[in-house]
């Protein structure tokens, strides 16, 4: 028997093609999201991008889509120490 249960729940973004900020509707489910989640820790914020462009291009493009919504949680939603991107 456990005295104690974890689960890690995963929320999902989509992002236009090219683009590192969130259209409207994508920002209010982000919005939504904090608001409902804030005792949870973040433990990861993860960057992904389609298969069109070079790999230099995707790189700094998930990279900057993980910064987005980064600072959006930073102030509102506790982080992990183990915090990875």
């Amino acid at each position: 028997m456990l005295s104690n249960a974890f689960a890690q729940e995963l929320f999902t973004l989509f992002f236009e093609s090219n683009k590192f900020d969130l259209i409207k509707t994508e920002n209010d489910k982000l919005n939504n999201w904090i608001a409902a989640n804030t005792s949870v820790k973040i433990v990861a914020i993860e960057g992904y991008t389609d298969e069109d462009g070079s790999n230099g291009f995707n790189d700094t493009l998930a990279s900057k889509r993980v910064n987005f919504v980064f600072n959006q949680v930073k102030d509102k939603i506790k982080i992990r120490e183990d915090f990875k991107t």
